[in-house]
């Protein structure tokens, strides 16, 4: 992790609100990009972002309800400019979704790779 990596946070327009949750700044190298939604018309970029374990400064409920991974989004704004380099994704999972016998409710199933 790089100086930049640990300041991201200061970058925020409204840092107070990840502070609520971190004393530090996760690395975002080291966390799961799960979604990238571009809007050309908005000129607007949100990356949903995901952690494996809850930030340092967690809500009780989640404590008590032994919630063990977070997630949030980063949304920006008024964009001149982006550069993609490369998209790497292997995925982890697979999942089907089929109908069940008799026209019953779709049924689905989720394994491991």
């Amino acid at each position: 992790m790089n100086n930049s990596d640990e300041k991201w946070i200061g970058l925020l327009e409204n840092p107070e609100l990840a502070d609520r949750f971190f004393v530090s700044a996760p690395a975002l190298g080291g966390c799961d990009l799960s979604s990238l939604a571009i809007d050309e018309r908005g000129k607007a970029l949100t990356l949903r972002i995901g952690l494996d374990r809850l930030p340092e400064k967690p809500l009780p409920e989640w404590v008590k309800k032994n919630l063990n991974a977070f997630a949030f989004s980063l949304a920006f704004a008024d964009l001149d400019d982006l550069d993609i380099d490369g998209w790497l994704y292997t995925p982890t999972q697979s999942a089907e979704l089929r109908r069940a016998s008799g026209g019953a409710s779709p049924q689905r199933s989720a394994e491991k790779e």
